[in-house]
């Protein structure tokens, strides 16, 4: 099928062709990724589907043993027609081998779903998947403008409140980033107002708090420096004052991947504030001095290998609710002493 664009995708997902049978989901933000998975497999099995119809692997099983892929897409089911099988890709290993038989013999009765970190356009995974005719690739990007309203408009919805347009307009600076962190933030605001019908600005101030953002740009900084003490530090405080570790890890997430597109840039020569130029919210003061640390101490291959660990680590967390938080804790240490051993190279 062709390449789905970004604005089309969610009207594409929510009437796919009939020939679809593996469908892709790349991007950098791991929670709309998530999210349009579980969608589509509801779409497919129904919202009460049953757990059995349901197969999950991942990218290092299939590595390690492509024809399973195949195997289990061609199995008979005992209790239903319809199969899902759920594949997460984490890490370098490639699945071409395995996809390849069910892309050339697309499986009857099972959709295959793929979810998947950010993919150039030249990584075999996507450009297979763009190809073909029974499989189609689609990109998801962190929300913009009227991505947001939507989400905010869905989650207010179903408590039956509403938002003054000011105070619209800090939530969505606010939350702007991971799918899922941001559902998450606009629902704890929906339970701190209770029966209020309207959300004022005041209410969002309360919830969303400047405070939080200074704590979380520190937590960077601290990880961005390698100080592991800081970092613990920080990373306690905010788990205390109320912030989620799945908007914590989200914004590690965003951050090193601010890292990673910052030193390909200066890297082929451009200065760091040219390279920065279009990031909100600006990178300036502390945080810029942490950030040009940072950027001499990791390496182009170092970055990546950093944000295959954080994916891993922020849909884990996801994935298992109460113990969130000491998974994102131990990836945020573990970041920060990778920053404190590497060796410091000259320039940015």
């Amino acid at each position: 099928m062709a390449a789905i664009k970004s604005g089309g995708a969610d009207a594409f997902l929510a009437d796919p062709p009939v020939t679809l049978r593996t469908l892709l989901l790349y991007g950098p933000d791991s929670g709309l990724v998530a999210e349009r998975a579980a969608d589509f497999i509801r779409r497919i099995l129904g919202e009460n589907h049953d757990s059995l119809s349901v197969v999950r692997l991942d990218s290092d099983t299939l590595a390690s043993d492509p024809p399973r892929l195949a195997d289990e897409a061609n199995a008979q089911s005992l209790f239903t027609g319809q199969r899902v099988i759920h594949v997460r890709v984490a890490g370098p290993r490639p699945i071409i081998n395995a996809l390849d038989p069910v892309l050339a013999a697309p499986p009857i009765e099972t959709r295959i779903v793929i979810e998947a970190g950010d993919l150039k356009k030249t990584a075999a995974l996507r450009q297979r998947c763009e190809s073909s005719r029974s499989a189609a690739a689609v990109p998801c990007y962190a929300d913009d403008g009227r991505g947001l309203d939507r989400l905010i408009d869905e989650e207010l919805k179903k408590a039956g409140q509403s938002i003054a347009a000011e105070a619209r307009a800090v939530l969505r600076q606010a939350i702007a980033g991971d799918r899922m962190a941001s559902r998450g933030e606009v629902r704890k605001l929906s339970l701190y107002v209770g029966d209020v019908r309207s959300i004022t600005l005041d209410d969002v101030k309360a919830v969303i708090s400047d405070a939080a953002d200074l704590e979380i740009d520190a937590l960077l900084s601290a990880i961005a420096t390698g100080d592991a003490e800081a970092t613990e530090r920080t990373y306690r405080r905010l788990l205390a004052t109320g912030t989620s570790a799945a908007a914590i890890g989200g914004a590690i997430q965003r951050y090193f991947q601010m890292l990673q597109r910052v030193h390909a840039e200066t890297s082929g020569g451009t200065s760091f504030d040219e390279a920065t130029l279009g990031i909100f919210p600006r990178i300036i003061g502390r945080q810029k001095a942490a950030t040009e640390t940072a950027l001499r101490a990791w390496s182009a291959a170092a970055l990546e290998r950093a944000l295959v660990r954080i994916d891993k680590a922020v849909t884990t967390g996801r994935e298992n609710g109460p113990i969130d938080a000491p998974i994102i804790g131990e990836l945020a240490l573990a970041l920060a002493a990778r920053s404190g051993r590497a060796p410091l190279r000259q320039g940015t």
